[in-house]
């Protein structure tokens, strides 16, 4: 059963026991505003969503009205995950799923504050692409028909890997001004990018910054065993 998102958040609100004014000083909106999502005279954008949700303790999915589901993803704050067997190469798919969901969805409200379209679209198409490899090495090893996949066996590692790099270096473009001969793309200037260390993050971010981190740190570990 679907619900509006606007009576999700009249509803949590209502749970805490807080005036609109209380809630909007929390959720650092004006009280006006913070009316007019609860009334779903306008939408909220991705930015609030991932603040409301941080702040009543619910996952998205439910916030949006998709979900009975109150369970927030956020890892466990009070835990420490730094000696855990995240950090030791031994994850679960659950586990992983949570981590890089929380990780997404910080870091697609970073690419937001870009304000930036091709910005979006582009890496929509770097994390697309490796979600479109990953899925077609499982259908391979499955020996499904292979008539779903449009791309010849023999041609998909290097089309793919071409349309990988070709985002990465875009994004490169984009953000860090790395631009090649023959580009028009229009960058962002310095005046404008987000504060994104880890102490901006985490005060912004509370509930997903944990599991961002810990994404860095695997990737960080991934890269050192290879070295090793």
């Amino acid at each position: 059963m679907y619900v509006q998102p606007s009576l999700r958040l009249a509803q949590l609100r209502k749970e805490k026991h807080l005036s609109q004014k209380e809630a909007a000083q929390h959720l650092g909106i004006s009280q006006a505003l913070l009316s007019h999502y609860e009334r779903g005279i306008r939408e909220c954008n991705l930015s609030f969503l991932v603040r409301a949700a941080s702040f009543y303790k619910v996952s998205c999915d439910y916030l949006l009205g998709v979900s009975m589901d109150k369970s927030n993803v956020a890892v466990d704050l009070d835990q420490d995950y730094s000696d855990s067997n995240i950090l030791k190469g031994s994850i679960s798919a659950a586990m992983a799923r949570r981590l890089l969901t929380n990780s997404l969805m910080l870091l697609f409200d970073v690419v937001e504050k870009y304000n930036h379209k091709e910005l979006s679209q582009h890496c929509m198409d770097l994390f697309a692409l490796q979600i479109y490899k990953l899925y077609y090495y499982m259908y391979q090893a499955a020996d499904y028909p292979q008539g779903y996949f449009t791309l010849p066996k023999e041609q998909f590692p290097y089309l793919t890997d071409i349309s990988l790099i070709t985002a990465e270096m875009t994004i490169k473009n984009i953000v860090c001004n790395e631009k090649w001969i023959g580009s028009d793309l229009q960058t962002v200037s310095s005046d404008v990018l987000p504060t994104i260390d880890h102490d901006a993050l985490e005060k912004a971010y509370p509930a997903l910054a944990p599991s961002f981190f810990n994404v860095l740190r695997n990737a960080q570990l991934a890269i050192d065993r290879k070295k090793g």
